[in-house]
């Protein structure tokens, strides 16, 4: 078994932007009225979706140094 420290070192801030995409989420469904009123809506939507391609690329990542054996 590879270190176990290297793998959290990786995992555990994968798993806290994963509940930052929740909380902008959340942010977003309980903001929606006004951030289209002054046009932000959109931004924020865009934002969204950029933090999700990089957590699913970094799942994505670390599922494969797993596999190969580097971590």
């Amino acid at each position: 078994m590879k270190d176990m420290g290297v793998k959290m070192m990786w995992i555990v801030p994968n798993i806290l932007l994963y509940l930052l995409a929740i909380g902008v989420l959340w942010f977003i469904i309980v903001n929606a009225q006004t951030m289209q009123e002054i046009s932000y809506f959109g931004i924020w939507i865009i934002g969204l979706l950029l933090l999700l391609l990089v957590n699913f690329f970094g799942s994505y990542q670390i599922a494969n140094w797993i596999k190969q054996g580097k971590m």
